[in-house]
C-alpha cells in the first residue's frame, strides 16, 4: 500500500512540474551555450540567445505552417516563409500576422486552424505537451507527399479563369479575414493566385523584387513590391543554357541576387557550383564550385590502379552547396559532404570573381559522439546567413545546433541541439537574421514552425567587438572586450581581442599573456617577435657601446703587455 501512495504522489509531482513547465514564458528558458577553442576544446559560456516565441499558425483559415524549407526578410522588416508543404510562400509581420499569400487558395480542412494565432510563446516548452502538438501534428495530413487540395478564398468567385477553370495566374485579391464592424482592428491579407509545386527557397533582391524557386515545377518566379509578375523564368526562357548540354534539368532550389542584379541560383543536385545568369534571362556560368579533395591514396591509384580505378578516381565530384545568402556582392554558401569526397570546405564566401575568400576554420569542429553507432556525427549546415556585424550564422541538420563564427571562421558561440522542447530542433531548414535587432529566425520543418531567438546583451557586445576587431579597430575594441570579460572572465575571444589591443598599444608581454590564454598561437608568435624586436632596440645602444669599450680595453691591454715585454727585452 506504502508502494502504491508513493508511486501515485510521484505521478503527480511530475505532473505538476510538467504542467509549470508548460507554462514557462519563452523568454525565460535558459539555453545552453558554448564556445570552442582552436585547440577543439569546448567550453561553457554566458547565455547568447532567448526563445522569444514561435510562429506556426494563423488565423482566418489561412491554417499551420506545413514543411517550411526556406525564410527570409524583405527590406521592410516583413518575413517571407516558404510553406513548402502547403504549397505557397507567405509574407508575415514578425508576431505572425500574414500580409500577403503566393498560393493557389486556402489549404484543406485537415490543415486549418481558424481559432490559431501567428505568434505564440512557450507553446514547445515541454515535451508532448498539447500545445506543441497543436502545432504539429497535423502536419502529417498534409504537405508535398501527402494531401495538397485547396479550397476557394471568398470572394474568388468572379477571378478572371483560364481554359481549364482555373483562376488566372498571377491574378491578385484581397482576403478579407475581418473587416472591423465588430469593433476589432479591420485584417486584410493579400492574395496573388500562383500555382506553386513544392517551393524550396526565397530571396528579396535590392530593389525589393521577390524571387521565389518553384521547384518541383521547375521556375523561377520573380515579382515587384507590388506582387505583380516581373519574370518568370524555365528552362526554354533562359538564354544561352543550351551549353549546358540536352540533359541538363533547371530545377531552382535556393536562389540569391546581388547588388548588380546577378542572380545567383542554387540547382537542384548539381556540382557545377551557382547557375547565374541576369533579368534578362541570360545564363551567365557557374561560379563558386567546391574543390574535389585528392588523398594520397587518389594519387597511388593515379599511378599504380587499374584503368578503371583511374576512371573511379578521375569521375569524382565534388560535394554540392546547399544553400547560400547575397550580402552586398559577397556570396556566402555551405556545401554538404559527397558521397565520393571527404573534408569538403563547409562555409564559402565567394566574391564577384568567383574566389573563395572565407578563411580556414574550426568552423566544422562542433561534433557530438553517437553512443548508437559508437562514432562521432559532423555538423551538416543546411542554411547560412550574415549580419550588419558581419557575423555569419548557420543551423545544422545533424546535431541541430546554431553556430555562429567571426570573418576570420573562429566559432563564437554555437546552441540549440535536437529535441522538442522550445530552443530545440528536429529538422530545422533555414534561418535569417533580423536587422536593427538581431533577433534570429529559424524554421524547422519536422515541427511545422518558426522559432525566434533574441540576443543577449553578452553576445551583442560581442558581435559588435568582434566587427570592430576583424576591422582591424583592435584599440576602439577594447573597452567592448573588457566588458565582455567582466560578464565572462573565460571567454577566449575576448582575450583574444584584448591581446590585438594591447599588442597594438605595444604592450606586448601583456599581450602574449592574453594571446596564450585565448590559444592565439599566431597572435603569442607575432607578439613576441615585436617584443624581442623591442629589447634588442632597447638594449642595442648600451650592448654596441660595452662591447666597443670592451674591445678598447683589450687592444689597450695587449699594447700594454707588449711594450713591457719589448723593455725587458732590450
Amino acid at each position: 500500500m506504502r508502494k502504491i501512495l508513493l508511486r501515485i504522489s510521484s505521478i503527480g509531482l511530475a505532473m505538476s512540474l510538467l504542467l509549470l513547465s508548460s507554462m514557462v514564458p519563452a523568454s525565460a528558458i535558459q539555453l545552453r551555450t558554448s564556445s570552442i577553442y582552436d585547440n577543439g576544446e569546448v567550453v561553457a559560456m554566458p547565455e547568447s540567445y532567448r526563445p522569444a516565441g514561435v510562429i506556426n499558425r494563423f488565423e482566418g483559415g489561412i491554417g499551420i505552417l506545413d514543411s517550411p524549407s526556406d525564410i527570409m526578410f524583405d527590406n521592410d522588416g516583413n518575413l517571407l516563409i516558404v510553406d513548402r508543404g502547403n504549397n505557397r510562400v507567405l509574407k508575415t509581420t514578425t508576431d505572425g500576422k500574414v500580409l500577403a499569400m503566393f498560393c493557389a487558395g486556402l489549404p484543406s480542412s485537415s490543415n486549418t486552424d481558424v481559432s490559431g494565432t501567428g505568434t505564440t510563446e512557450g507553446t514547445e516548452t515541454t515535451e508532448g505537451t498539447d500545445a506543441e502538438n497543436e502545432g504539429t501534428t497535423s502536419n502529417t495530413q498534409t504537405g508535398s507527399s501527402g494531401n495538397n487540395e485547396v479550397l476557394d478564398i471568398p470572394g474568388s468567385e468572379n477571378l478572371p479563369r483560364d481554359e481549364s477553370g482555373r483562376i488566372v495566374e498571377g491574378t491578385q485579391m484581397d482576403y478579407v479575414i475581418s473587416d472591423g464592424s465588430d469593433g476589432s482592428e479591420p485584417y486584410v491579407v493579400r492574395v496573388i493566385y500562383t500555382y506553386l509545386n513544392a517551393p524550396e527557397g526565397v530571396c528579396i533582391s535590392p530593389e525589393g523584387d521577390i524571387y521565389i524557386c518553384d521547384t518541383e515545377n521547375r521556375r523561377l518566379l520573380v515579382y515587384d513590391s507590388d506582387y505583380n509578375v516581373k519574370a518568370i523564368f524555365t528552362q526554354d526562357d533562359i538564354r544561352q543554357i543550351e551549353e549546358l548540354g540536352a540533359n541538363y534539368n533547371f530545377m531552382p532550389q535556393k536562389v540569391g541576387v546581388s547588388n548588380t542584379g546577378t542572380i545567383y541560383v542554387l540547382n537542384k543536385s548539381s556540382y557545377q557550383g551557382l547557375f547565374t545568369m541576369n533579368l534578362d534571362g541570360e545564363f551567365l556560368g557557374y561560379t563558386g564550385a567546391t574543390r574535389v579533395q585528392s588523398s594520397v591514396t587518389d594519387i597511388l591509384v593515379r599511378i599504380f590502379g587499374s584503368a578503371a580505378q583511374r576512371q573511379a578516381v578521375e569521375n569524382k565530384q565534388p560535394p554540392p552547396a546547399v544553400n547560400l545568402t547575397v550580402d552586398g556582392n559577397m556570396i556566402y554558401t555551405v556545401n554538404t559532404e559527397s558521397s565520393t569526397t571527404t573534408d569538403p570546405k563547409r562555409i564559402m564566401k565567394i566574391n564577384m570573381v568567383g574566389s573563395d575568400l572565407f578563411p580556414e576554420g574550426n568552423y566544422d569542429e562542433v561534433e557530438e559522439y553517437s553512443t548508437s553507432d559508437q562514432e562521432y556525427v559532423t555538423v551538416d549546415y543546411v542554411d547560412i546567413a550574415v549580419d550588419s556585424n558581419g557575423i555569419v550564422t548557420t543551423i545544422d541538420q545533424n546535431l541541430g545546433y546554431i553556430v555562429q563564427t567571426n570573418q576570420m571562421g573562429t566559432i563564437i558561440t554555437f546552441f540549440g541541439g535536437l529535441g522538442n522542447r522550445q530552443g530545440q530542433f528536429m529538422l530545422p531548414t533555414a534561418l535569417d537574421v533580423e536587422d536593427g535587432t538581431g533577433r534570429l529566425f529559424v524554421s524547422d520543418s519536422s515541427k511545422g514552425s518558426v522559432q525566434i531567438f533574441e540576443p543577449t546583451d553578452f553576445i551583442q557586445k560581442v558581435h559588435e567587438a568582434s566587427r570592430m576587431y576583424f576591422d582591424g579597430l583592435y584599440e576602439q575594441a577594447y573597452g567592448l572586450w573588457l566588458e565582455v570579460l567582466k560578464m565572462d572572465e573565460t571567454y577566449m575571444h575576448a582575450h583574444m581581442g584584448v591581446g590585438e589591443a594591447l599588442y597594438g598599444q605595444g604592450k606586448n608581454v601583456e599581450a602574449m599573456e592574453s594571446f596564450q590564454y585565448s590559444y592565439d598561437y599566431d597572435g603569442y608568435d607575432k607578439a613576441f617577435a615585436e617584443f624581442r624586436i623591442n629589447v634588442f632596440r632597447y638594449y642595442f645602444t648600451p650592448i654596441v657601446l660595452s662591447l666597443f669599450a670592451l674591445i678598447f680595453l683589450i687592444a689597450y691591454g695587449l699594447i700594454k703587455l707588449k711594450r713591457k715585454s719589448d723593455d725587458l727585452y732590450k
